[in-house]
């Protein structure tokens, strides 16, 4: 049995439209921007995967998405799901939203699921908030229906969560968010602490998600792995910027960013002998350096790359990256200087 309800949206159709959105956090000094100008598309039934390292600003992009920031950031730019702008909508409309239209499964979920509730306690609780008209007999056949579609046996909807192993929880947490048909669906990190065997099941969900559903998924994660497992396009994100994205296995073959190429040469796997990793760290969002953000660690950076931001260019099967790499026609030769070595120092790394 499928593991995703059906919707009605046409095949392809955008779900989720983010457009030049920023996000910034105000602190005793200068503000820190979290997020700079980020546009992403999801068309029903696509998955598009989020990847970059910690502190890139993944997870206050999919929060921000969500309309879950705390005070002290501020939101410029446009959030258009299913044709409303989220990023405008007043608290208590956005928190209507949350949930029907747009869904989210955390990290962790026995931090999320309430200790002292039983798991058909929490599907009642989100379908009486959001359909007020179900009478309690809908409602229990809807939850006993979705926990039955994730494997889970419908004799269960009496346990609380302790009583439930971590990938069985993190099932219930994805059914949470699916109970109510949403449009798009925010998975931030879905496979933190769960072992090999456990998050194979979860990532079988999210890819039966893909193939089933009509609503978008956002998958935010830093597992490559999962990635190529689970689905359809990829985007890059760094310092707050997303520098590549594109269809998954055309970016894994031929990526176009160095940084991509860095992140996936960085990626263990079975035939790994040499360990690898990208030297230095991120850039202080509070002070961003001038040009492109990636050069002071980029093996390929040239002396534009530290004044000139690069801006968007397309590659093949409808991608794009920010790389002064694929500008080389519009440069001239001083420009396409390599960079002299640069010694990166313990600090920087740190």
């Amino acid at each position: 049995m499928s593991a995703v309800p059906q919707q009605a949206t046409a095949p392809g159709a955008p779900r989720i439209a983010v457009r030049d959105l920023r996000i910034w956090y105000g602190t005793g000094g200068a503000p820190v921007r979290a997020v700079d100008g980020v546009d992403l598309t999801i068309n029903a039934g696509q998955t598009v995967a989020l990847v970059g390292e910690s502190g890139c600003g993944k997870t206050t992009l999919g929060r921000g998405i969500l309309g879950m920031l705390p005070p002290s950031a501020a939101v410029d730019g446009e959030v258009v799901v299913d044709g409303v702008d989220l990023a405008h909508l007043p608290p208590r409309r956005l928190r209507a939203m949350r949930g029907l239209r747009i869904g989210l499964v955390f990290q962790e979920p026995m931090t999320r699921l309430d200790p002292l509730m039983r798991i058909g306690d929490h599907f009642d609780e989100v379908l009486r908030t959001h359909r007020p008209k179900m009478s309690r007999a809908e409602r229990e056949r809807e939850s006993v229906a979705m926990l039955r579609s994730l494997g889970i046996p419908p004799s269960r909807i009496r346990q609380y969560p302790h009583e439930f192993s971590g990938g069985m929880r993190q099932r219930i947490m994805i059914g949470l968010a699916l109970v109510l048909r949403p449009a798009v669906i925010v998975a931030d990190e879905p496979t933190t602490a769960l072992d090999v065997l456990v998050e194979a099941q979860i990532v079988e969900i999210l890819a039966e998600l893909r193939r089933n559903a009509d609503c978008g998924l956002l998958l935010i994660t830093h597992n490559l792995g999962i990635v190529a497992k689970a689905a359809d396009r990829v985007a890059v994100m760094y310092a707050g910027h997303i520098v590549e994205e594109g269809e998954v296995d055309r970016v894994f073959s031929e990526p176009a960013h160095p940084y991509t190429r860095e992140l996936l040469r960085s990626t263990i796997s079975l035939d790994t002998s040499d360990l690898h990793y990208i030297p230095g760290s991120p850039p202080d969002l509070s002070a961003p350096l001038s040009g492109c953000l990636f050069h002071p660690r980029c093996p390929d950076a040239m002396r534009v790359c530290q004044s000139r931001d690069p801006g968007q260019t397309a590659t093949a099967g409808g991608g794009r990256v920010s790389c002064w790499l694929h500008r080389l026609d519009e440069l001239e030769p001083a420009d396409r200087e390599p960079l002299p070595d640069r010694e990166i120092s313990v600090a920087d790394e740190a």
